[in-house]
């Protein structure tokens, strides 16, 4: 199908400018946990670039404004870019704030050409949002997202050609966000490989990719054969899913709006989980006190409730003017069938349901980050085994990495006690000289000993004897990656009482955990 998409560039940079935290003539940047996410071109001109460290951009260009990320912040300012494509467009899908796509057939014939709507559309975005606004139009989900970004306007066979000589990474505008780093290591395993292009990818075949990457293979190779994949084909999707409820009397506000959606929410995906559906487009329907009726369509993509949620509580905030809410629904549409059903016995006692009502209080007043829970991930060392999740957030993709084989991994079982930050220790050989690690991952000592072994742990809070150890085990990972490589020994330590699970990196000794 042809699709035409509206991107606004540099949008993080673009709400910041909204809200009022950066000026529009100024160099900004948005800041996330890796660095620099998104730079404006003032930014870019002067150097700064994605993936740079504050301190790197801030040397290069002294006069940057940094803001922190904020996807709610995002979202609402974006309700404008909405507003002014919605006076153009029937059905809009939000890919993510900052672009959007739709089918091209009606908006085209209704404002007599390609050409007439994509003016017409920039010109309305510019007079209502006061941003800039690229326009395109493609054959596929890829193609279209793609051609926004250029300014193209491509037919079938320009799609094709377009697609094959774009670089592969040009595929993550077609995953939603909550997937592109897991979308991203597969793209980086196949740049290892020599796949640089879309025509690459698509050269492997859909088998070879289901086989090697699964789900996220599959819908790679789907983008790069510019399938639909946000808005497949009436003919292929499956009966919509929806969850309504009303209100009396009508809620008076966005907190009281988001708490009761969010038990829409779970209802929405226990049904998915009985029809396998794992993502899709979402449409959040609002109907107010005074008769006023508000829609908006966003893509999911696997999340679960936590990810519905958001997308209720960003809509909802776009909405805050429209007075007290009477009536919402959620409707999934052109779910894809791949998620896993409900099991088939088990379930929640009455004492779960009590402990997650109270829970759900909670994040009510303080937060959803409020109330967190240990998950298990997977991983080669055991502080990246688990991790720290919001209560009521899931992710499908944890229990099948945490199954991995995960050669080369410290021997369970782990410790029972990870230290929130390693605890800097020291360690000594029973010769009495401090211990090091060789690049052969072998054990040496500052006296030159043959064979030295541990015999004392010192740190901060006195020292203990080693009786006795295991080890070292070298665990180098991430090498190609100058912001996540990792190259560390592991010993596991015997105490008086105790054991520790200890690591040299760069010269120095940690403790990562205790066997207790």
């Amino acid at each position: 199908m042809m699709h035409a998409s509206v991107a606004v560039p540099d949008w993080p940079v673009a709400a910041a400018t909204s809200a009022g935290q950066v000026g529009s003539d100024e160099p900004a940047a948005v800041l996330g946990v890796g660095g620099v996410v998104c730079a404006n071109a003032w930014a870019r001109r002067l150097g700064v670039r994605t993936g740079m460290r504050k301190r790197e951009a801030l040397s290069i260009c002294p006069e940057l404004v940094v803001v922190q990320r904020d996807v709610r912040r995002d979202a609402l300012r974006f309700e404008s870019v909405l507003q002014a494509v919605d006076a153009h467009v029937a059905h809009v899908v939000v890919v993510e704030p900052g672009r959007v796509i739709f089918p091209a057939r009606g908006a085209v014939r209704a404002a007599g050409s390609m050409e007439a709507l994509a003016e017409a559309l920039i010109g309305q975005i510019a007079d209502v949002a006061g941003c800039e606004a690229h326009v395109g139009c493609g054959e596929g989900t890829l193609a279209a997202l793609l051609a926004a970004q250029s300014d193209v306007f491509l037919d079938v066979e320009g799609s094709a050609q377009f697609l094959k000589r774009t670089k592969v990474e040009g595929t993550l505008v077609g995953v939603v966000p909550s997937r592109r780093a897991e979308a991203r290591s597969c793209l980086e395993l196949l740049a290892t490989l020599g796949v640089r292009t879309v025509g690459d990818l698509t050269d492997l075949g859909a088998a070879a990719m289901a086989s090697r990457f699964g789900e996220m293979g599959s819908l790679l190779w789907q983008l790069a054969r510019g399938r639909d994949v946000h808005l497949p084909a009436e003919a292929t999707t499956s009966p919509g899913i929806v969850c309504t409820r009303v209100f009396e009397p009508p809620l008076q506000n966005v907190e009281e709006a988001v708490f009761s959606a969010r038990g829409l929410a779970e209802e929405l995906v226990q049904a998915m989980g009985v029809r396998t559906a794992a993502s899709g487009r979402l449409r959040i329907d609002a109907v107010f006190d005074d008769g006023e009726e508000l829609s908006r369509s966003w893509s999911v993509g696997g999340g679960g409730a936590r990810d519905v949620v958001d997308r209720v509580r960003w809509q909802l905030g776009g909405w805050a003017g429209g007075g007290p809410l009477a009536r919402l629904e959620l409707r999934l549409d052109a779910a894809s069938a791949d998620a896993a059903p409900e099991p088939l016995w088990g379930g929640r006692s009455a004492g779960n349901e009590r402990a997650a009502a109270a829970v759900a209080r909670i994040q009510t007043v303080l937060g959803e980050e409020s109330v967190r829970v240990p998950r298990k991930v997977g991983g080669r060392t055991a502080a990246r085994r688990h991790a720290e999740i919001a209560w009521g957030e899931h992710s499908p993709d944890d229990g099948r990495r945490s199954a991995l084989p995960w050669p080369g991994a410290i021997p369970e079982p782990g410790p029972s006690r990870i230290h929130v930050a390693p605890v800097d220790i020291g360690l000594d050989g029973r010769c009495g000289h401090r211990l090091a690690v060789t690049g052969e991952a072998e054990l040496t000592c500052a006296g030159g000993c043959a064979d030295p072994e541990p015999g004392l742990l010192r740190s901060a809070k006195g020292s203990a004897t080693i009786r006795d150890y295991a080890g070292p085990w070298p665990i180098d990972e991430r090498w190609w990656d100058p912001s996540g490589r990792s190259r560390r020994a592991y010993l596991q330590i015997v105490l008086d009482g105790a054991a520790a699970l200890v690591y040299c990196e760069g010269g120095t000794w940690h403790e990562e955990g205790r066997y207790e």
